[in-house]
């Protein structure tokens, strides 16, 4: 088994994490409905597992030799976009001072919380579009210097730094120019299809208990009866899959990447949007879904635009 520490440092990618045959069933488990997003919820890992998903979490944690202690999760169902962010302690960032939209602002990422590790496992993906990978999820280097494509298939698990910018797509060529099939993120008029269907369970681990009112929310909307029953593979049936370096053909194309919330989340960004430019063309076909085939996770490397 891999040391945790390196656990804890790397993206990683595994499928297989969850059998194909119970993987509907956790996700209708967690109760979400199609109409969109499940609370958040606290999983403290001390009091034991009450319900089927936080069962199948404890086991995919113990698996990784991840020990924190705290578990923030939630859930969606249906492909739905989403601006580039780091997940923090929300409850704490809303305690920070605002800062203004424009002129000089003193901002940080060390204003905010975050979890140690973030975690997508991807339950149930069908539809016409989603069914071929599109719209994967996306994991951006400290400082935009590259970009990870994770392309959703089902039971596969998606681990990365807690700390880390990452964002979804939709439609999945967006960030891009219309000569290169994107539509410079003009994405709002599109109304989400629910045949478009992708349940994800997502969580974060903490190491100190996040801050907020959490009564009545621990463990979720789960029986009292401890020791549920986990729907995670061994993890010797797990299947480590490789990101690998995307082709770097010299061609350079502009991505203009949205972000989420204030300016203060933004790092100091003035305006919605951070415009970097992707090196090698081959990074819109794997944006776009490729041929639906490989579902191989790649890396390209990024700048910020001048």
């Amino acid at each position: 088994m891999i040391p945790a520490c390196l656990w804890l440092l790397s993206l990683s990618v595994f499928d297989r994490v969850c059998p194909s045959p119970a993987c509907k069933d956790l996700f209708a488990s967690s109760n979400c409905d199609l109409s969109g997003v499940q609370s958040h919820r606290l999983y403290d890992r001390g009091s034991g597992p009450k319900s089927d998903l936080e069962a199948t979490m404890e086991e995919i944690l113990n698996a990784l030799e991840d020990e924190a202690p705290f578990v923030e999760y939630w859930s969606r169902a249906a492909w739905q976009n989403l601006d580039a962010h780091r997940d923090v302690d929300e409850a704490h960032a809303k305690t920070l001072p605002p800062v203004p939209e424009w002129g000089e602002a003193m901002c940080s990422k060390d204003d905010f919380r975050f979890p140690v590790n973030g975690h997508v496992l991807y339950l149930d993906v069908e539809g016409e579009e989603v069914g071929l990978g599109k719209g994967g999820t996306c994991v951006f280097g400290e400082g935009w210097s590259d970009v990870t494509v994770v392309t959703p298939r089902e039971g596969r698990l998606l681990r990365f730094p807690g700390d880390a910018m990452h964002s979804v797509p939709r439609g999945p060529l967006s960030y891009f120019d219309e000569e290169h099939g994107g539509t410079n993120h003009l994405i709002y008029t599109r109304k989400r299809n629910d045949k478009e269907r992708r349940g994800v369970v997502l969580f974060n681990t903490w190491q100190e208990r996040p801050t907020g009112d959490w009564d009545g929310n621990d463990n979720g909307n789960v029986s009292e009866e401890k020791g549920r029953r986990s729907f995670a593979s061994a993890f010797g049936e797990w299947e480590r899959v490789d990101v690998i370096d995307g082709a770097d053909d010299g061609a350079e194309l502009r991505m203009k990447v949205a972000l989420l919330g204030d300016r203060r989340r933004r790092e100091g960004v003035i305006g919605r949007y951070r415009e970097l430019v992707a090196k090698g063309s081959e990074v819109i076909n794997l944006f776009n879904g490729g041929d639906g085939s490989d579902f191989i996770p790649r890396t390209f490397r990024v700048s910020i635009a001048e």
